[in-house]
């Protein structure tokens, strides 16, 4: 009876290391677990980011929403007034070049 007490004693002590070498395994196992969750949260947070940035850009590409509605308007207006300008610059050289010869034809 007293190797069997022996014996128990030693599988015991050796039953409970295992379980507690498993338990350390378990508890290592899990903490890598939730950082590698922690980081699968944080990247699906930034892709939804990106994906709104995206569709955003895709929308002012399109000009479909008001910022892009509002630029293609600006942009017009810019084309004529400059188209305006552009008119009244070649007027006025039009009309110094007439003045010019006036000038010119009046003195001889």
């Amino acid at each position: 009876r007293g190797m069997n007490a022996v014996d128990t004693s030693s599988q015991l002590r050796s039953l409970d290391a295992g379980v507690k070498l498993c338990a350390r395994k378990f508890n290592e196992a899990k903490a890598l677990a939730d950082k590698l969750d922690e980081e699968v949260k944080a990247r699906c947070d930034e892709l939804l980011g990106l994906e709104r940035e995206a569709s955003a850009l895709h929308e002012m590409l399109e000009g479909s929403n008001d910022d892009a509605k509002r630029i293609l308007d600006l942009t017009a207006e810019i084309e004529r007034t400059n188209e305006s300008s552009e008119r009244i610059l070649l007027y006025r050289h039009q009309l110094n070049y007439i003045h010019h010869r006036v000038r010119k034809n009046s003195v001889v």
